[in-house]
């Protein structure tokens, strides 16, 4: 009767726990949604400081009318979860804007008016088991009927899911377009690659997401002046510029608007474009804008490229039948570490890769501050660019490598009060007789504030290093490997007086590399690189034995009758071959299954550690209430027997 009773109480005990357990959901559904805690890393469901500044400063009406096919989400589980998280940012941006944004989620039905309307829209939609379309999309309005369309909302590009919200919201707003001029020599509009050619290039990607938040205006390097009413100015590939221009590029910075120089000591693009143009000079694959920088206290160094070897790429070397793949310093794949925490443009940022990028030289001046914002590992070492660019074999660069123990500075944002690199011009100014027409003539700035960022790489703005084009539902999706566009758009934004979109951008990739292992494996690699460079080493010297004896042969008379020697000797340089051919073989073996078990350790180490951690906490607190209970109960008999 004991146990019936006991288990009748445990029985009630639960259901009124399950009870209030629904109940206290049920509450905090409808009372606790705006109290949240975003414990992940990134801080991925929560909305960063740029967002929340633009919905909260909105000055038009907004309508977001998200078009989710519930029924038809069942077939696509991992669809189904993200469109939750979609709904759940949607709804945190109408909380912020004070009103001005207006949520509706819409369920477009199989031939319903609402799926007509997705239609209308333009919305992708994938295809369900009966043929039916399933919907996961956005179409914005403003006060106006502006419409902007997010297509379909891709769970690949979970990591931008808040910028390209935001730049919706961001082009539907009545606000004024920033002014930003562009001078290059690179082909990022696309067209052409070289004149007359049949050659045509793609828009890069960052010029397409700069033309849909700025007003573009594209400058030739050929003339001498620039507009007034820019609010930033952009040098991609600075070559050639003549006096004039640099003059009017050192008086534009002197007002205190932005100025973005990015330089290159090797051009990968345009020696690419330039590759089968014989007659073109070596000059214009680097470039600089040292003429101005250099009296701002930065300079860049374009007879040296910057290498890396714990940063460096992987990138397959070899011919088709061999290829291996090794590491290549001078493309670096710069982590968080690399970068500054401390300025707008780079917190928060993942990873960058360059490619080929120069090292810029801060010398410090009166009344100017250079700041370096990305950086390289304290290993890394100087490649000269005639080397680089001359380079066959990437082996070559890692046989050559040595650290050097310097970090080389890849970009620096400069502030502070400067005075013209053009004095002479003050001076002309001033001896001039003519009158000057405030109205009609620039008066040249003597001095004034700079607020200039200098990048020492051009490549990594090209698709090429950081963006992955699928085609999904017949629209090519571009995913971001790298952080190179956030980056670039996020100082174009800080230097034309915004910083909303600042921090929507710098989210990052979610790339984490294995440092340990990347570690591990080089060292490995280097012990290795020694032996099968030595191995190939004898190896070209018995295929050149080889060819010189089939030459002789060749210009004898054919007739000669070799002797048993000489048929010895033939045999020994072919069982070397074959010998040296398979050792070849065992240290490549040998190092990629020294590779192989560390990354075999490290993930049983990833898949037990965890699970283990928790079994040992487990057992600890199950010992303790287990003597807590014995004590307990010997206490307790002890006291029944002293009451006895």
């Amino acid at each position: 009767m004991q146990f019936v009773k006991t288990f009748r109480n445990s029985a009630a005990g639960i259901a009124i726990a399950l009870l209030l357990f629904f109940a206290l959901n049920l509450v905090s559904n409808e009372t606790l949604q705006r109290y949240r805690f975003d414990l992940t890393q990134n801080n991925a469901y929560t909305l960063s400081q740029g967002a929340r500044s633009i919905v909260s400063g909105l000055n038009d009406s907004i309508t977001l009318n998200l078009f989710v096919s519930s029924s038809g989400l069942q077939e696509f589980p991992a669809v189904r979860l993200y469109a939750n998280r979609v709904e759940d940012f949607l709804r945190e941006f109408e909380r912020l804007s004070n009103g001005r944004i207006t949520v509706n989620v819409i369920d477009p039905e199989p031939f319903s008016e609402q799926e007509d309307v997705a239609v209308g829209y333009g919305l992708d939609a994938l295809p369900g088991k009966d043929g039916h379309p399933t919907y996961l999309g956005l179409a914005g309005t403003n006060s106006v009927d502006n419409l902007e369309v997010i297509a379909f909302f891709y769970p690949e590009r979970e990591q931008l899911l808040e910028y390209d919200v935001t730049r919706l919201i961001y082009k539907l707003d009545d606000r004024q377009t920033r002014k930003v001029g562009v001078i290059t020599s690179l082909p990022i509009q696309g067209g052409r690659l070289v004149p007359g050619s049949s050659g045509q290039m793609a828009p890069w990607n960052i010029f397409v997401q700069l033309s849909e938040i700025f007003d573009l205006q594209i400058l030739s390097a050929t003339q001498d002046e620039l507009p007034a009413d820019l609010d930033a100015l952009i040098l991609i590939h600075p070559t050639g510029y003549s006096d004039d221009l640099l003059y009017a590029i050192d008086q534009h910075a002197l007002t205190g608007k932005g100025l973005l120089a990015v330089t290159d000591p090797y051009s990968e693009v345009m020696a690419a474009i330039l590759e089968n143009v014989p007659q073109a000079e070596s000059a214009i694959r680097s470039s600089d804008l040292n003429r101005i920088t250099q009296h701002w206290g930065v300079s860049a160094d374009i007879e040296n490229i910057v290498g890396d070897l714990p940063v460096a790429a992987r990138v397959l070397e070899g011919d088709g039948s061999s290829e291996q793949t090794v590491d290549y310093p001078v493309w670096m794949n710069v982590q968080p570490q690399q970068l500054s925490g401390d300025d707008v443009t780079t917190a928060g940022l993942g990873n960058l890769i360059f490619a080929t990028a120069g090292a810029l030289i801060v010398e410090p001046r009166e009344g100017l501050t250079a700041e370096p914002l990305i950086w390289s590992s304290r290993s890394a070492k100087l490649y000269e660019t005639v080397e680089v660019a001359k380079l066959s074999r990437v082996r070559d660069l890692l046989n050559n490598y040595r650290e050097q123990g310097n970090q080389y500075p890849l970009a620096v944002r400069i502030h502070g009060n400067s005075d013209s690199a053009f004095p002479e011009k003050s001076e002309t100014a001033a001896d001039s007789s003519d009158p000057i027409d405030s109205d009609s003539v620039q008066r040249h700035i003597d001095s004034g504030p700079i607020n200039a960022v200098i990048i020492a790489d051009t490549d990594f703005l090209h698709d090429r290093f950081w963006i992955r084009t699928e085609r999904i539902l017949g629209r090519p999706v571009d995913y971001a490997e790298a952080s190179n566009g956030e980056f670039f758009h996020a100082v174009i934004d800080n230097l034309t007086g915004g910083s909303d979109l600042v921090s929507v951008t710098s989210r990052g990739s979610a790339f984490r590399p294995f440092d340990k292992i990347t570690e591990i494996r080089q060292a490995a690699e280097k012990e290795y690189l020694e032996q099968e460079n030595r191995l190939l080493a004898d190896l070209e010297r018995v295929n050149a034995l080889l060819v010189d004896y089939g030459k002789t042969q060749s210009e004898s008379s054919g007739d000669v009758i070799l002797t048993e020697e000489q048929k010895n000797q033939i045999r020994h340089m072919r069982d070397s071959q074959l010998k040296i051919r398979k050792n070849l073989r065992e240290v490549r073996r040998s190092l990629n299954n020294e590779i192989e078990k560390v990354q075999r350790a490290v993930a049983w180490i990833n898949l037990l550690a965890v699970p283990g951690f928790i079994a040992v906490i487990g057992v600890v607190m199950i010992t303790i209430g287990a003597r807590y209970r014995q004590n307990k109960l010997a206490r307790a008999i002890s006291d029944s027997v002293k009451a006895q």
